[in-house]
């Protein structure tokens, strides 16, 4: 996949994994629809810390919104040029996600939020 160096660059510095990047798009195509960790968990299929944890980063990195009444819910941030380039990267995104994961990230070693819900597991004895 041959995404523009731009492009390749905002992911880069503002998407730290593909995991990140798939919570990205989610709330890209339903811009205007605040959810909550469950809700986003439970349409990610993954565990609600991990998605807390990737919600806040992306939220840290200016990609997203949060309010926290009465439940902590984020959406995807209201501003014209962030769309621009969303669209631009959904647009990589449908046409081939599995290169676009590659072109942007190579081996990368595993999210940090996925390892930070794992510690929180219960394991059976």
């Amino acid at each position: 996949m041959n995404l523009a160096p731009e492009l390749r660059e905002f992911v880069a510095a503002k998407i730290g994994s593909p995991e990140q990047l798939e919570l990205f798009a989610l709330l890209s195509r339903n811009r205007t629809r605040w959810w909550t960790v469950a809700e986003l968990a439970e349409q990610m299929d993954a565990a609600p810390e991990a998605v807390g944890m990737r919600s806040f980063l992306l939220t840290s990195a200016g990609l997203l919104q949060s309010e926290s009444s009465p439940d902590l819910r984020y959406q995807f941030k209201s501003d014209p040029a962030l769309h621009m380039v969303a669209d631009a990267i959904l647009a990589a995104y449908d046409h081939d996600r599995n290169a676009l994961f590659e072109d942007v990230f190579g081996r990368l070693p595993p999210d940090p939020a996925t390892k930070f819900a794992a510690a929180f597991k219960v394991r059976k004895s």
